[in-house]
């Protein structure tokens, strides 16, 4: 995992983090190719069950998050964002089977 933070114009009230995860498209197995695209969509989920404003994509060798996070007071986006990647963050299983689901119809 690579996470960047990406600077933009001054005139902007937001910062972005972007958090980069070799897990594209080439790393599913085999009998589970969309795998990847599920842990978007499930990661993405929590990102908007905690208000985050952010960008997600999938490709062959890589999955990124693009969060973004207002410019004033941002520790504690910053540290919930980190805290929901690696924390205690759980995924159930009815949100599994709809996201299962949405997936299979893109």
């Amino acid at each position: 995992m690579k996470i960047n933070y990406i600077k933009l114009p001054s005139k902007s009230n937001e910062i972005i983090i972007s958090a980069v995860f070799n897990a594209g498209k080439i790393f599913a197995p085999k009998k589970y190719p969309e795998l990847p695209h599920l842990v978007e969509h499930m990661i993405a989920n929590k990102l908007l069950q905690y208000n985050y404003k952010y960008e997600a994509v999938v490709d062959t060798e890589k999955c990124t998050f693009n969060i973004y996070i207002p410019k004033e007071n941002p520790l504690k986006k910053i540290t919930g964002f980190f805290e929901m990647l690696f924390g205690t963050t759980k995924f159930d299983e009815h949100e599994l089977n709809t996201e299962k689901g949405i997936i299979k119809k893109e």
